[in-house]
């Protein structure tokens, strides 16, 4: 049986958040496991914030507006 890839994010990685339509570069710095969710601390400066998963991703990509719409 092969291996699965873990493709979950660790502590000490750059990630983004997909909400971000700045696209600030955030390092994962602690995750905290909850009745079977992951929530993750990011660091930005000196701020900090608690994200999960799904809200975070590794690419830089800027969303484009297009006459009022974001695509």
């Amino acid at each position: 049986m092969a291996r699965k890839k873990n493709t979950a994010p660790q502590i000490g990685e750059i990630v983004y958040l997909s909400t971000d339509n700045d696209r600030m570069p955030r390092l994962i710095t602690r995750y905290m496991v909850d009745s079977g969710s992951v929530k993750y601390e990011l660091a930005y400066g000196d701020k900090k914030s608690w994200h999960y998963q799904m809200e975070l991703t590794r690419e830089s990509v800027k969303r484009v507006e297009i006459k009022g719409l974001v695509k």
